[in-house]
């Protein structure tokens, strides 16, 4: 998204959320309540968790992890969604779709068909579905609700291992095809050539050089995605190879790549920039700077002051020759993960007046 406001998706999803709360008055505790027995209040929270979805599926879908610049308006609208809303919305839309699936928001549907599906699920257990949607894998899913970073964590592992077993599978079948069809003619001899190259390239990736390729998915899938809000990428140029941006995407790579001391030395360059430069902290020694603002309340509410030290701590761990902290931190990969979601919370809360 190079401005927010001008992808078609984010407009989709402003329009949809508007709506919603211009439906609810703003009391996003009444939705599932009021959904049992409004029909457009449902079909309401089904185009909204849609249209967010789409937003998160493109957010994931090329090289960058970040957005820059980000309207702040979508940006606040966003993480009002996610914080108020997207918990009563999933939890509709699951209900629905476990009793009728996607068919009763089908565009082919006609007004008559729609309205004997509607009466079929009259006598739908409402309450008991909701019952059933807490706690359940599609909480998560439909609900957007923030799991810890340990549940996230094992799940996209498991992901991860399985899409990484796949690739495995498929390198393993093409050269067992391959020597299957020595001498029989059916392949020319140039083409099992080629593949066996490229089998044995694939196998020093992964043997001499450690190419981590479940690793790679798992990290990659769980980085937190960065809505850059323009009063902060304004202050740098596109093809600046130091911007806030460029370092915040090596940040990132780094830790997808497997290589968590350089993400930790790129997010303590990249917590003092923003410190000092977009919230006004100034020159000085650095740490007492942190402690200073931190007694002005400075910060964002959902950020610790122990969170933010040992941000500064860590990343100067990684470069110094005498670590005082890393050497305490028993899962690194972990730690680090979750010290980007507190360099997004730092970003995307950065105040306007600040910058």
């Amino acid at each position: 998204m190079s401005e927010s406001t001008d992808s078609p998706e984010v407009q989709a999803f402003m329009a949809a959320f508007q709506k919603l709360r211009d439906f609810v008055d703003d009391a996003p505790d009444l939705i599932v309540s009021k959904a049992r027995e409004n029909n457009s209040l449902q079909g309401l929270c089904h185009d909204v968790l849609e249209a967010a979805n789409q937003l998160r599926i493109d957010e994931h879908s090329r090289r960058e992890l970040y957005s820059s610049p980000t309207n702040p308006a979508f940006l606040a609208t966003w993480q009002e969604y996610n914080s108020k809303y997207s918990g009563a919305v999933g939890q509709v839309a699951y209900i629905l779709f476990n009793i009728g699936g996607h068919e009763i928001f089908g565009p082919a549907l006609d007004e008559h068909r729609r309205a004997a599906l509607w009466k079929e699920y009259e006598a739908i257990d409402w309450k008991g579905e909701e019952e059933r949607f807490r706690g359940s894998p599609w909480e998560y899913y439909w609900g957007g609700v923030e799991k810890s970073l340990e549940a996230r964590w094992r799940e996209s592992d498991e992901e991860a291992r399985a899409d990484a077993y796949a690739i495995e599978k498929v390198i393993e079948e093409a050269r067992i095809s391959i020597d299957a069809s020595v001498g029989d003619g059916t392949t020319d001899e140039e083409y099992q050539e080629r593949v066996r190259s490229g089998i044995a390239a694939w196998r020093r990736l992964v043997n001499e050089i450690g190419f981590d390729l479940a690793g790679v998915f798992r990290r990659r899938e769980l980085v937190p995605f960065v809505m850059i809000p323009r009063h902060v990428s304004g202050h740098y140029g596109k093809a600046d190879p130091l911007s806030l941006m460029a370092r915040l995407q090596q940040a990132q790579e780094a830790f997808v790549y497997g290589v968590p001391l350089g993400a930790l030395a790129i997010m303590r360059s990249i917590l003092e920039i923003i410190l000092r430069k977009h919230y006004k902290l100034g020159g000085g020694n650095f740490n007492n700077l942190i402690d200073k603002a931190a007694n002005n309340n400075v910060f964002p509410n959902e950020i610790r002051l122990m969170e933010i030290q040992l941000l500064y701590k860590l990343g100067n761990d990684a470069v110094h020759p005498n670590p005082e902290e890393l050497h305490m931190v028993p899962d690194v990969e972990r730690k680090v993960l979750s010290l980007l979601f507190i360099l997004r919370t730092l970003i995307e809360r950065t105040p306007n007046n600040a910058s």
